[in-house]
């Protein structure tokens, strides 16, 4: 004999008992019971009657007759045994079944509770409800209605708590949330989600926003009613500026990232889109105008410079007295005042040391050489203007002292000389070259003596 058992529905049923009348959080008291109904069927015989026997523990409790071939009882939940015998017409056994394990399982119903309650507008989805019960199992479903409408939302299980993620897919309306345990047992929580359709963004700009061509900018929009997921464009009847990025801070403010490097001059209004729809315009919101390049000036007011510094003496007879070699070292310190003019003046300490001697010619024509060292040291104040050009023009006016072996033989062993000269800079950052042309004058007692010289140094600023 062939016997089949099916389970339409093994329940127990819970009541709550609400203690106050807000119950505390986490807090559930329920009580009653009643048998998981079940039906136990098989292959019907050519029988009149049958007999079905049920034990528990080895003990049979249930003996019963039907002439059907299936049978309707109430059972506690636990662990059983039935049987079925087929009887002939005078009631004696004439077959019998083994016996089939029968299991009668506890279900219970999915009381929950709601963490947060959510009024959104839909343009603002997805969002995430929590509902919490230690009666959530796996195979849980949960759906939101509204009346006539059934929505299936995502969710996951975490403890006690099932997080259901709300997604933009859902109309506008008043929703509750069903949770339904695998054997049907059902609970609602009504008017847990209320979605709005979206509001409509203003856009408060009282003066337009200036901006230059030929680079990525930000710019700030301030207003109301604004979406993480709305959309911004800044247009010119045809001409469009390209929107990079945006950052919607909060409902009332968002940073844009506007392309400006192939926008044209001119007035732009700024348009602001929802995602349901919903748009502001603010006209003549932006201007563009020609990007002003502006000269940076050094981040630092100290240089040190270094380099080859020739000259040449005119002394007294025409004697020309010009440097072999010499070296150069300088310190400059440039003015940080926030006015232009007077930033632009600095001082500069310098000092060299070389190799100079007289060269000349004799009446029979040989050439005579004589070899000394030199040495100087000065301090001049100079202007050097902030301009955009990389080349940038020195002008220079000082005092120094020059000192040799050589320059005794002419009662000018310390000459103080009188210095003038321009120079260019030319170089970007910290890091420049200077060319400069020199006259000084030097003052010995008896007039003044030409010197010519060269600044050839580099730069760096610290």
């Amino acid at each position: 004999m062939v016997v089949k058992l099916r389970f339409f529905s093994i329940v127990i049923f819970l009541f709550s008992i609400i203690l106050l009348k807000n119950y505390a959080e986490d807090s559930f008291s329920y009580i009653g019971e009643q048998n998981g109904k079940i039906e136990i069927k098989w292959k019907a015989e050519n029988a009149s009657l049958y007999r079905v026997e049920i034990k528990r523990d080895g003990v049979v409790f249930i003996s019963t007759e039907t002439t059907d071939n299936f049978l309707k009882i109430n059972l506690a939940p636990g662990k059983y045994e039935y049987r079925i015998h087929t009887l002939n017409v005078f009631g004696k056994i004439s077959s019998s079944s083994e016996w089939f394990p029968l299991i009668v399982k506890k279900t219970l119903t999915p009381f929950f509770r709601v963490e947060n309650k959510i009024s959104i507008t839909r343009d603002r989805l997805p969002a995430d409800i929590t509902a919490v019960s230690p009666f959530f199992e796996e195979n849980t479903e949960f759906y939101l209605s509204n009346g006539t409408e059934r929505y299936k939302p995502e969710w996951r299980k975490d403890g006690n708590r099932a997080l259901l993620t709300i997604n933009r897919e859902i109309k506008e309306g008043v929703w509750n949330i069903t949770a339904v345990n695998p054997s049907g047992r059902e609970f609602t929580v009504p008017e847990v989600l209320t979605v709005k359709s979206a509001e409509v963004p203003e856009i408060n700009i009282s003066t337009p926003v200036p901006l230059h061509t030929g680079k990525i900018s930000q710019f700030t929009i301030k207003g109301s009613n604004f979406s993480p997921e709305m959309k911004v464009v800044i247009k010119n009847g045809k001409d469009e500026i390209p929107v990079e990025s945006i950052i919607v801070k909060n409902e009332n403010e968002a940073v844009v990232f506007a392309n400006l490097e192939k926008a044209g001059k001119g007035t732009y209004d700024i348009i602001i889109t929802n995602p349901g729809g919903k748009s502001a315009i603010a006209d003549s919101a932006l201007t563009v105008s020609k990007n002003k390049k502006i000269y940076q000036p050094r981040k630092t007011s100290f240089e040190i410079q270094l380099g080859y510094a020739p000259f040449i003496i005119i002394a007294p007879d025409n004697l020309l007295v010009p440097s072999y070699i010499n070296m150069e070292a300088a310190l400059t310190f440039q003015n940080n005042s926030e006015k232009k003019f007077w930033r632009a003046l600095g001082i500069e300490i310098n000092g060299s040391a070389g190799i100079t001697g007289p060269l000349y010619m004799e009446e029979n024509g040989s050439s005579d050489i004589y070899v000394d060292f030199v040495g100087t040291a000065g301090i001049s104040g100079y202007w050097r203007p902030e301009l955009k050009s990389n080349l940038v023009p020195v002008i220079l006016i000082g005092i120094g002292n020059m000192w040799s072996d050589f320059a005794a033989r002419f009662n000018l062993p310390n000459m103080y000389y009188f210095k003038t000269g321009i120079a260019v800079d030319s170089g970007k950052g910290d890091n420049f070259f200077r060319f400069g042309l020199n006259l000084l004058i030097g003052y010995t007692g008896d007039g003044g003596i030409p010197i010519f010289s060269l600044t050839l140094r580099r730069g760096l600023s610290f």
